[in-house]
């Protein structure tokens, strides 16, 4: 079976960003690809495994739709900065919260 695409095509991607992504991205745009929607790869992980989780506590597979609704707010996010979730994930990793978080409910450093 052969998979047949043209310059009608439309393509969502996903790892778009980086080097070696946006390489092939950009040659893939270059050769007349529709690229209509893209995450970076981290975010497609990240996807990944919150949608593997769902399904494996509901057992259901109406909980894969969540991939879709993920893949959608990424996307969103994606075209507003493309590594807001490396910058987010990145803030989340390096910036814990101190111990009077919950007397100012934000990250204060004096009392």
């Amino acid at each position: 079976m052969s998979i047949l695409i043209d310059k009608n095509t439309k393509v969502i991607t996903q790892g778009m960003t980086g080097k070696t992504g946006e390489f092939h991205t950009k040659a893939a745009l270059d050769y007349g690809t529709q690229m209509v929607a893209g995450v970076t790869y981290s975010y497609a992980v990240f996807n990944l495994i919150v949608t593997i989780e769902a399904f494996l506590i509901s057992r259901s597979f109406w909980s894969l739709l969540i991939a879709l609704v993920l893949h959608g707010v990424g996307v969103m996010g994606c075209l507003a900065d493309p590594r807001f979730f490396d910058l987010w994930f990145t803030r989340v990793s390096r910036c814990p919260r101190v111990k009077n978080h919950a007397l100012w409910s934000a990250n204060s450093y004096a009392p």
